[in-house]
């Protein structure tokens, strides 16, 4: 018995630290996609300041609202999803990521993140909830008729989540399982011995 234990006890420990692994996190376009936050169309030359505005303006629209935000030769008309995301906080820094590839592995915890379409539009997701470690796999095309006329240009991260405790549901299922698996042992003992 203690060596079908102790084997059982491996397996477990093998299964919690694949189930807390780096995993993938595609992220869509739509506004029924679980992290999109809101979009702006057709955003002429920006910076990163412009992309905080943007944000910031989503964040206080209400669910499927819109504003117009000025930006330094104009301005632009930003959307916000149908998504309730619950308390979100404000946009105050631009992280140092940024990238042109469709796939970002986070190192660490974000807010935000902004991906760029010229000609299209901005696509403004909300990512608190994803943890550092997992690949987010951003549309390659956004906008246009099937939402892939114009072509990733790149992106942004933003509010880097210093000190923020970020959910962590591989950990939570790791103790899920050894907790039912000693529960499970425990019962098979005591049946054996009555």
């Amino acid at each position: 018995m203690t060596t079908k234990l102790k084997i059982g006890l491996g397996t477990m420990a093998c299964a919690c630290l694949a189930v807390t692994s780096a995993y993938a996190v595609p992220i869509t376009l739509s506004g029924t996609s679980p992290n999109v936050l809101g979009d702006v169309n057709l955003p002429g030359p920006h910076s990163a300041v412009d992309d905080i505005d943007y944000i910031n303006t989503v964040l206080g629209l209400s669910l499927g609202g819109s504003a117009t935000v000025s930006v330094p030769g104009g301005s632009d008309t930003v959307y916000r999803s149908e998504n309730a995301l619950g308390s979100l906080t404000a946009a105050t820094q631009a992280g140092n990521i940024s990238g042109t590839s469709a796939s970002i592995t986070l190192t660490s915890g974000f807010e935000y993140l902004i991906a760029r379409y010229p000609n299209g539009g901005l696509e403004i997701w909300d990512i608190s909830s994803i943890a550092p470690g997992s690949t987010i796999d951003i549309p390659k095309g956004a906008f246009g008729k099937a939402d892939d006329q114009y072509s990733l240009s790149g992106w942004f991260l933003f509010d880097p989540q210093s000190g923020k405790a970020v959910p962590d549901g591989g950990s939570a299922a790791c103790l899920l399982g050894i907790g039912l698996f000693g529960l499970a042992s425990m019962h098979r003992f005591l049946s054996r011995r009555a």
